[in-house]
């Protein structure tokens, strides 16, 4: 079995109760039926209140699983006033649930490989994604299956061609890094339509199909092709200003339920309120705004570069995933991006400055919230909008 992992994915060292946005609070932490079992048998801690018989009582039933419920303050009840878990200082790691055990680790299982990636929304993770702005991805192991007797991997292969691309596309620093995803979700548009052009199933990844697509991707490759891409999307007209307020709008789309459920109140009401008050902002006021914004967003381009190609690595290519799902990831991460750059506009707008602090802090709170299962991200976009696969002109409109 071969295994993935980024280069960093080992230094990766949970800093406890030092972590400035700690995951014990405010979202929903399963709890896996083999330690529910194990909490039935159980006390809790001392200082865990109220007292109840087992610590199983401490979980209930959301969303069709089993989580932690949080106190009043929305943080699980097992944390401490240092900020560390009790169950840890009691019990031991081993007494954990899985997600616990495994946060802000990702594991996919594919037939030949298991892929091990670490999530965006823990601070520390976003730590090591700026100390490696060029993050290589080490395999090691030997593959233990015949690839050539199983079809699947005709698909699979396609797909990880496709990422690998995207990814080194995601790496140029000729281009800012939402120009690089503009390019790579234009590139992905035409695979698309060669995909749907050919809707034969005998055809689709048969060899006729991998060669017309291998053609594809050797060209996309090219840097002749790279340019004649970018020069033809930088001479397509944008609107500064509605792209302002459409941007506004999807970051309102996105905070609103957690707003409703009274989640992330100190980090979000100041931002919310001024995003409701922009449309009443003089037009040339906001754009100049923008524009001094972007001069010093700009200085951060590594990182967003950084954290997109890991994004991509991570998101686009899931097992049992097929090209419909990866652009639909793509648009997924262009939409996280679109709320990240929007939050840290509207807190710059009030406070004046933009540290790598409140960068690092505004990406793990927006993957958070936007750490949505597959099904709910296909839910959300065919309830926003005209069709799960966007239009190239809609993305680029957002990332202006």
């Amino acid at each position: 079995m071969i295994i993935r992992k980024p280069e960093y994915y080992d230094e990766f060292v949970c800093t406890a109760n030092k972590c400035p946005f700690t995951c014990c609070r405010e979202w929903k932490i399963e709890v896996d039926d083999e330690t529910n079992e194990k909490w039935k048998k159980l006390q809790a801690p001392e200082g865990v209140y109220p007292v109840r018989k087992n610590m199983s009582q401490y979980t209930q039933k959301k969303d069709n699983m089993r989580v932690i419920a949080l106190n009043k303050k929305h943080i699980c009840p097992f944390l401490n006033e240092q900020k560390l878990c009790r169950l840890v200082c009691t019990f031991g790691d081993d007494v954990l649930s899985k997600t616990c055990r495994i946060f802000p680790r990702e594991i996919h299982k594919f037939l030949d490989q298991e892929e091990f990636f670490l999530m965006p929304s823990c601070p520390a993770v976003i730590d090591l994604m700026k100390k490696y702005p060029n993050c290589n991805y080490i395999e090691t192991g030997a593959e233990n299956i015949e690839k050539e007797k199983n079809p699947e991997f005709n698909k699979l292969n396609f797909l990880r061609n496709v990422r690998s691309i995207f990814s080194d596309w995601m790496r140029r620093k000729e281009f800012d890094p939402q120009e690089n995803l503009k390019h790579i979700f234009f590139a992905a548009l035409e695979l698309w339509r060669i995909w749907q052009e050919n809707s034969n199933e005998d055809f689709l990844f048969s060899d006729d199909f991998n060669a017309q697509i291998k053609k594809n991707l050797k060209e996309y490759k090219t840097k002749k092709l790279q340019k004649e891409l970018a020069d033809a999307i930088s001479k397509i007209p944008s609107d500064q200003e509605s792209a302002i307020f459409e941007q506004n709008e999807l970051f309102l789309d996105l905070t609103t339920n957690y707003e409703r459920e009274g989640l992330y109140k100190s980090e979000l009401k100041d931002v919310l309120n001024k995003a409701r008050l922009i449309e009443e902002e003089n037009s040339t006021f906001l754009l100049e705004q923008k524009r001094k914004f972007n001069g010093h967003f700009s200085k951060w381009q590594e990182l967003f570069r950084s954290f997109l190609t890991a994004e991509i690595e991570s998101d686009c290519l899931l097992p049992d995933g097929n090209l419909q799902d990866f652009i639909v990831h793509l648009e997924w991460i262009a939409l996280e991006y679109t709320a990240i750059k929007q939050f840290l506009f509207l807190d710059w707008m009030q406070n004046g400055s933009l540290t790598y602090e409140k960068i690092r802090d505004t990406i793990t709170l927006v993957c958070r919230m936007t750490g949505y299962e597959e099904d709910d991200i296909y839910e959300y976009m065919q309830d926003c909008f005209d069709d799960v696969v966007w239009e190239w002109g809609y993305l680029a409109f957002i990332l202006t």
